[in-house]
């Protein structure tokens, strides 16, 4: 997926979904000893070239090891380009720091996964979509969540499966994600994106009818697979800040418009998300579906 559909790291998820600025962390270690695998066909990995004039280069390590340690705004390395059901792992092994890191897309079968807590991937994203969005139109019953669990795990999350890769550095303990994606989901909602999930899509598409009038954006990353010292981790967010970029001018898309910035403690055992003001910025923009809503019921 070009980039739609924001930590999850397995827990707290509200608080661990970052804005972030185009650039990476200052005094950051950043990727080092960059080793690509997977199938190049299909599969395979692709490079965007980075700025809003960039170009697709498909398996080239040379060109994806620089927009991964680069810091071009833009940049990405995407798992998994030439559809959007991988069948197969593709990724990238490399020294973060002191660690060794491996950051693959996801499959299917990895919504069943135990990330800790008695949870599944699905449980654990349903209820970290739910609590994010908790003052918006999102929202499920306790039926229409279960079901929506079994969806995820029977099928996954169309187009969430192939995480377009900004960056991923470590700077004092403190390991940092970027993805790339869509800056407000709004729009392909309403040209007919959907979760396969029928009671969420249906609360989507009301919220992105209420976001056309308050402009405050749906957001939603892709999903990537992390390994860090052998500890599996998933990686995703429900929160953005513009790229300063789109590939409008290259693929008639405004993909990677959106920069999820994703945070996490070095120590599993006390992993806790790195919160920014803007985080809690973001929720309080949320409130604004409510408000609207509300307002059209009047009408």
């Amino acid at each position: 997926m070009n980039g739609i559909i924001k930590n999850c790291f397995l827990a707290a998820s509200v608080m661990a979904s970052i804005g972030a600025i185009g650039s990476t962390p200052a005094f950051a270690a950043s990727l080092a000893n960059i080793q690509f695998f997977g199938p190049s066909n299909p599969g395979g990995y692709r490079t965007y070239t980075g700025t809003s004039s960039g170009s697709f280069i498909p398996n080239n390590s040379g060109v994806a090891q620089t927009a991964l340690t680069g810091n071009v705004a833009g940049s990405n390395v995407e798992l998994w380009y030439t559809d959007e059901n991988p069948t197969g792992y593709v990724g990238f092994t490399a020294d973060l720091g002191n660690s060794k890191v491996k950051v693959t897309n996801i499959l299917t079968a990895d919504w069943s996964a135990n990330v800790g807590g008695g949870k599944t991937l699905a449980e654990q994203w349903v209820d970290d979509l739910l609590a994010f969005y908790a003052n918006s139109p999102i929202t499920l019953t306790a039926s229409e969540k279960t079901a929506g669990i079994q969806k995820l795990q029977q099928a996954g999350l169309p187009r969430a499966h192939d995480p377009n890769i900004d960056y991923f550095t470590e700077n004092n303990g403190v390991f940092e994600l970027g993805l790339l994606g869509h800056f407000n989901l709004a729009q392909s909602i309403l040209s007919g994106y959907t979760t396969g999930i029928n009671a969420l899509d249906t609360k989507l598409l009301q919220a992105a009818q209420l976001s056309q009038i308050t402009n405050v954006p749906i957001q939603m990353s892709e999903i990537a697979k992390v390994e860090i010292d052998g500890k599996v981790k998933y990686a995703y967010g429900f929160q953005a800040t513009p790229s300063g970029i789109t590939t409008n001018n290259v693929d008639s898309t405004d993909s990677y418009t959106g920069l999820y910035k994703i945070q996490w403690n070095a120590d599993p055992a006390t992993s806790k998300s790195v919160p920014e003001p803007s985080a809690i910025l973001g929720l309080v923009a949320v409130g604004g579906l409510v408000a609207a809503k509300r307002k059209l019921k009047k009408a």
